[in-house]
């Protein structure tokens, strides 16, 4: 009997099964799976229970396909996931970190157009004076007459929280979504692609769906980016994954540490367009660039100033 008729024979109606049979195994072992099924089928059918006979059989196929989680785990990024038909609900199985073997592998890295070097916590601390209780300070940078055409800005806002304490919220998925919930719509995903304990770094590719408002008109838009987080720094730095309706986006987030119980935070980002902008658009770019640069450090001020 083939396997394809040992299934129609011991209809198997499990989450793990469904998950291993269809969606989530490697080719290689689906087939190794399915030998050992009709086997382990075959041979329990007539010499054991209905019941017997099914579960032989799953626990040849699941057998088979727990040897092969290891090695799932090492070669894919993200989650494996069930969908369970009793609860209709979906759950992780396995997730990758991607932090084993890839110590000498080489991982994609925010790239700036500007010379950013120039835009040191030192700097940042001499001409950034205004205290915690004024708004954020924000400017746009060169719009669309530096390098290619790019568009930047440069703002910044302070929070008496001490900077070790920012960074921590910056980086926890949870109160990161807290502090930019009026601009983000929606985490898509988030996953680990590279850690580097002795350097205190953290790569992750993280999506989110965002939404805006420009001139009064709102609209969304989905981003994915490479973000970098470095805990000796204080800094993020992040970059688009692939063009969009952007050719290249970058920027960082800092928190520099003023005091014991008071931080600067460094905002930056720069993108060029997909489609140049004519010369006629460039003042409203440039005010366009300041109001989402103000809005986003708005929400850090308005979230730490509740935190106190």
């Amino acid at each position: 009997m083939s396997s394809a008729e040992a299934l129609g024979v011991h209809p198997i109606r499990g989450t793990a099964l469904r998950w291993v049979m269809r969606h989530q195994m490697p080719r290689k072992l689906y087939r190794q799976g399915q030998r050992v099924f009709s086997a382990s089928a075959i041979a329990t059918r007539g010499s054991q229970p209905h019941n017997a006979t099914t579960a032989a059989a799953a626990a040849a196929l699941l057998g088979t396909a727990a040897m092969g989680i290891r090695q799932l785990r090492k070669t894919t990024r993200g989650s494996m996931r069930v969908w369970s038909t009793a609860s209709g609900r979906l759950y992780v199985v396995a997730r990758q970190s991607n932090t084993g073997d890839m110590a000498n592998t080489s991982y994609p890295r925010p790239i700036f157009k500007n010379e950013v070097e120039r835009f040191s916590s030192d700097y940042a601390l001499q001409v950034r004076q205004r205290g915690c209780s004024e708004p954020p300070e924000v400017e746009a940078i060169g719009i669309g007459e530096c390098q290619a055409n790019v568009f930047a800005g440069l703002g910044s806002v302070r929070v008496p929280m001490p900077a070790l304490e920012v960074f921590r919220c910056f980086t926890d998925p949870a109160e990161n979504q807290q502090i930019f919930a009026r601009s983000v719509a929606a985490v898509n995903h988030r996953f680990l692609v590279h850690e580097d304990k002795e350097a205190k770094t953290r790569l992750f590719e993280v999506s989110k769906t965002g939404r805006w408002r420009v001139l009064g008109i709102p609209f969304g838009f989905e981003s994915t980016v490479f973000a970098v987080e470095d805990w000796k720094k204080l800094q993020i730095d992040f970059g688009l994954k692939k063009p969009g309706a952007m050719q290249h986006l970058s920027g960082f987030w800092r928190a520099v540490p003023v005091s014991e119980h008071e931080t600067l935070v460094l905002y930056y980002t720069e993108a060029v367009p997909s489609i140049p902008l004519p010369p006629i658009f460039r003042g409203l770019s440039e005010r366009l660039v300041k109001s989402l640069q103000f809005a986003l450090l708005e929400d850090v001020q308005k979230y730490f100033a509740e935190d106190t």
